[in-house]
């Protein structure tokens, strides 16, 4: 999977594949193409988690436009 094939959630800034029409981690139905930078969060429980307040392992844009 390429970064080109994904797009940011604009709520929760969780990356999913272009076609997903819903954000499986907010619920949320609006995404952007723009986004910069990438965290893959494998410890809900981590600091930097905590940092980010994610809350779901999961992969995320730093960055959303």
């Amino acid at each position: 999977m390429s970064a080109r094939t994904l797009k940011a959630c604009r709520s929760c800034k969780a990356l999913v594949d272009k076609e997903i029409q819903q954000c499986p981690i907010c619920g949320n139905n609006s995404f952007s193409d723009e986004w910069e930078g990438m965290v893959i969060l494998l410890n809900e429980k981590s600091e930097l988690a905590e940092a980010l307040g994610e809350s779901k392992p999961w992969k995320y844009a730093i960055n959303v436009k």
